[in-house]
């Protein structure tokens, strides 16, 4: 009797802890809860987004929170109350909670890399800020972050989405975008839907601020200066070469996505720019600068050699050039008397009778340098270390263009004729034109929308004078 009483008591205490934890289960407003991890897990909290701390098992999170994994670890988390979801290597989810406030709601966020949510015998609906997802019964759904867009993949069973419920299966997959919009239907079940994605096929791209023509195109990656009369000027940056399967262009807040091309309209300034390629998203694939000047190009070019004064008194001195490089006298006026002195520059030393020089043009480069006067007395004196920076005036113009006007026939043979300065090549879509001894070019090329004048110098980069034909689209 003693024995069978002591069952019954195990049995009765089991029962009731089990009754006990069942409570606290369905009065939990978790959203989710850490159960198992491989590797160092990380969260933080709605009110301190960012700062991150070790999450340990048994961790809950409520609406805002956010979790994420290392490189080589994973986290396993319950879901709602019918599913559970894995957090794979490198990649970070925020809970969020949707609909009623009875907790049942999950919401999720993928911020980063992917995650795999399984539901077990229940249906799970998943709100995300692409929609609302719903797995049903015994599936494993696949979600992957692709820049702005979302990849859903069916590994197991069968999953429901958008206002007119498409359906996937194992095997399909889905690519949606902010607001519900479907970009790539795969083979989702569903009247007209589109066939499906052939692997290795493009994304389908969006027009974003992209406008559907271009002043001037050049090839992703390069940096260059544009010369505009009447800005803003669109812009073409071809990356079939970098993305073979379609790109997202990305300059300060615009962007746009297309198969070959992508078109932005910049204003005056520096423009800095990135190109991703779409099945990259999170990898730059090509980046460059640009400028935009309004200029029209026609000022004469400098035909003189500047000169410049330097004090040998400890400070910088710099030297803009146009043309030619500067002749640059240095002088130590506070020299004391000596029957000789010498000047130092760069390690190169020059004798001279008086505390002064001057270099010729070309003798200094452009560039920094260090000039330093000693005078030959005892005990020896010398002046302050003094530099001198040569470097190009980034306000001169790099090339005049004579010839076109704005407002030429539109498809026309039109005369080109301007000057360069030495260094630099001409070029109209790549073909050459040839100069005199002075810089002096003329030619006669056809048109075919708005044409662009390239100046190339080996170490002072590209710049492009344009001229719009008549008609041209209104700014």
């Amino acid at each position: 009797m003693r024995r069978r009483f002591l069952v019954l008591a195990l049995l009765a205490l089991a029962f009731l802890g089990l009754v006990i934890v069942g409570y606290q289960w369905m009065q939990s407003t978790a959203l989710a809860e850490l159960r198992a991890t491989d590797g160092p897990t990380f969260r933080d909290y709605r009110d301190s987004i960012g700062r991150w701390q070790s999450a340990a098992v048994g961790s809950e999170f409520d609406d805002g929170d956010g979790a994420k994994t290392s490189a080589g670890g994973a986290a396993r988390f319950r879901l709602g109350r019918t599913g559970s979801l894995t957090l794979k290597p490198k990649s970070q989810v925020r809970f969020r909670r949707r609909g009623d406030k009875s907790g049942r709601a999950v919401g999720l966020t993928v911020e980063v890399g992917e995650v795999e949510v399984r539901t077990e015998d229940g249906t799970l609906a998943v709100g995300s800020e692409f929609g609302e997802l719903v797995l049903e019964p015994k599936s494993r759904v696949r979600l992957t972050r692709r820049g702005e867009r979302l990849l859903v993949g069916v590994k197991v069973g069968r999953l429901r989405f958008g206002p007119d419920q498409h359906a996937l299966v194992a095997g399909q997959e889905v690519t949606v975008a902010v607001g519900g919009l479907v970009l790539e239907q795969g083979n989702a079940q569903s009247p007209g839907a589109a066939p499906a994605r052939a692997e290795g096929a493009p994304l389908a791209p969006r027009p974003g601020q992209g406008v559907g023509y271009a002043d001037l195109v050049v090839v992703a990656g390069a940096s260059f200066v544009v010369h505009d009369e009447a800005p803003p000027t669109a812009i073409g940056f071809r990356f079939e070469k970098a993305c073979p399967q379609g790109g997202r262009l990305e300059i300060g807040g615009k962007w746009t996505e297309a198969e070959q091309q992508g078109n932005l309209r910049l204003g005056v300034g520096r423009h800095e720019y990135v190109v991703r390629c779409l099945d990259r998203p999170e990898t730059v694939a090509v980046r460059g600068e640009l400028r935009i000047l309004s200029d029209s190009g026609t000022r004469q070019l400098p035909s003189f050699t500047p000169s410049a004064q330097v004090t040998a008194d400890g400070r910088t001195y710099t030297v803009l050039y146009q043309a030619r490089l500067p002749s640059v006298t240095v002088a130590w006026p506070t020299a004391p008397e000596a029957s000789s002195y010498s000047l130092t520059v760069d390690g190169r030393t020059t004798r001279t009778t008086k505390p002064g020089h001057t270099f010729p043009s070309g003798a200094l480069a452009a560039g920094t340098h260090v000039a330093t006067f000693a005078a030959d007395t005892s005990p020896p004196r010398a002046s302050r270390p003094t530099t001198i920076v040569i470097k190009v005036d980034a306000q001169a113009p790099t090339g005049r263009v004579a010839e076109p006007k704005a407002g030429f026939a539109a498809g026309a043979t039109v005369p080109v004729a301007g000057q360069a300065l030495p260094g630099w090549t001409v070029s109209v879509d790549g073909a050459p034109i040839e100069k005199d001894a002075a810089g002096r070019f003329a030619a006669k090329v056809p048109t075919n929308g708005t044409l662009s004048i390239a100046f190339s110098h080996p170490t002072l980069g590209m710049h492009y004078y344009l001229r719009r034909p008549q008609g041209a689209r209104s700014r």
